[in-house]
Order: structure tokens, then sequence, then C-alpha cells
């Protein structure tokens, strides 16, 4: 089976492996990770087209491609046009500089690349680590499923190594689409040792249900570390990227913490359940 790795990064966590050991039976045509030239030896993929996760997201294509990439079409992008608007949402978090013509541009240039490299090499298989959110890679799912290419997709349970895997974000897992009664007693003993315990967790009184990766960024992000992170952000614009308008973004800040905002307008109108 011809395969495409889209986004697949983690050196590290075994993630190359992966593809190393799939290679063995496959034929791995594409795939697009982040830092690509330390995580990934090319001698080990001479056939395999090995693009920069940073340069797909900016549009451009893997170093050494050899032609002018042509024009997305226009009928095709009026079928993707629900694509478009994901897009375009979806480029707030990477792109947010950015006007909207200027994302359109981007958004054009992706359907245009990606609907011409899955035309010439026809994977059977599109494999993303997990549901993809990362602007291009979104734009590639869309296009594997207007062209009917298989999808697989991975979604973590934070329940030790345990993952989903899945072929459609929106409809998710076949065996999570059916409603489950509560599980009897007699059930419950038949869980793997891990699960059970889970469960024993959520179902304690008083018992703290928040995600391991969000108790993480709360950790990280407040207190002492945010503090650090915020200098450490200034002195880098100003000292290194010599960004001076950083000054009077911190000279106007107390000026905007008292403007009415979206926040405060929100809790004057909500109550604590």
């Amino acid at each position: 089976m011809k395969l495409f790795f889209i986004n697949w990064s983690g050196k590290d966590t075994g993630m190359i492996d992966v593809v190393r050991m799939l290679k063995r039976k496959h034929d791995i045509a594409y795939m697009t990770c982040l830092h690509i030239a330390s995580e990934v030896d090319a001698r080990e993929f001479p056939g395999t087209i090995l693009h920069e996760h940073e340069d797909a997201l900016l549009g451009i294509p893997p170093k050494g491609f050899p032609r002018n990439i042509p024009p997305a079409d226009s009928g095709l992008l009026r079928k993707l046009s629900e694509t478009e608007v994901l897009t375009l949402t979806m480029m707030n978090k990477h792109f947010e500089r950015k006007t909207v013509s200027e994302r359109v541009f981007l958004y054009h240039t992706y359907v245009a690349y990606w609907d011409m490299i899955l035309q010439e090499h026809h994977p059977d298989v599109i494999i993303f680590p997990t549901i993809p959110h990362s602007v291009y890679d979104f734009v590639i799912y869309a296009l594997a499923v207007h062209c009917g290419i298989r999808t697989v997709m991975m979604e973590p349970t934070w329940i030790g190594d345990r993952m989903i895997i899945m072929n459609d974000y929106i409809t998710g897992p076949d065996f999570l689409r059916k409603e489950k009664a509560p599980l009897p007693e007699s059930s419950r003993e038949k869980l793997a040792p891990d699960i059970q315990n889970e469960y024993e967790r959520h179902m304690r009184k008083g018992f703290d249900a928040t995600p391991v990766f969000v108790k993480n960024i709360k950790r990280n992000y407040s207190g002492v570390r945010l503090l650090y992170k915020k200098c450490r952000s200034f002195f880098s614009a100003v000292l290194v990227r010599r960004d001076f308008s950083t000054l009077l973004r911190v000279f106007m800040l107390p000026f905007r913490m008292l403007e009415p905002n979206l926040k405060k307008e929100y809790e004057n109108v909500t109550l604590l359940p």
C-alpha cells in the first residue's frame, strides 16, 4: 500500500520508528514532519517526499520541488466551500495577522498543491497522528474525503497509552456511535485493570476529572511560570526581533484592562452552577 504520513513528528516518542517498521511492507510516498531534517534520515527513505511541517504550513513546497504549481481548479474550490470557511477560521491561531484576502490566497495555495500531489501519487491511505487541525493538514483531509482516499487518525483517551483510531473525525469510531447503558457490576470486572481503575476514579465523589494535559497547561501558564514566559517573550521581542511596538502594548495594557470586553460582559450575566 502507498501511505502518506502527515504532521508525523516525534522521534523520541517512537513516531519515526512506526514509519520505519511500516516501510518494510508498504510504500511511504510522502511525509510532513516538524524539524524533519533532524527527525528523519533521508537516506532511509530514498523514495519518500520529505516536507518540513513549517514550510507546508506556509504553503511552501518541499525543498528542490522541480516545477510550478498550477492554480486551484475553480470547480474543486466550489465543492470545498465548507472546507474553505473552516480553514480560514482555523487560521485564527497560526495566521491571526493575515487579512482575509491573504488567508484566501494561502488556502488556494494549499488546495492547488495538495490536489496535485494526491492526483499524482494516488495514496491508498493518509495517516494523521491526531484529528487534523494544523490548517494545511485539514485541507489534505478534506481533499482525501473528496477523492475517496481512506484516512486514519488517532485521538488519545488519556487512559495510559490507549488511543482511539477513526477514519472520520465527525462521526468518530463505530463503537462509540452506539449508545451504551451504564455498566453492570459484573461487566466492570471484565474491564482491563487500567480502564477499571479509571472508571472507579471518575465515579468517586469529588474526583477532579480535569484531563492531564489541561492540568499541565494550567501549571505551565500560571503564577511564576507565566510571569517568566511573559518576561522572556518581552525581552526576545525587544532585544532580538527589535519589535519596539511591544513597549507600546505593555504601556497600554493597564488601560485595556479597564475597558469593557467580552469576558467581563459574559461574567456579568452568568452564575456558577
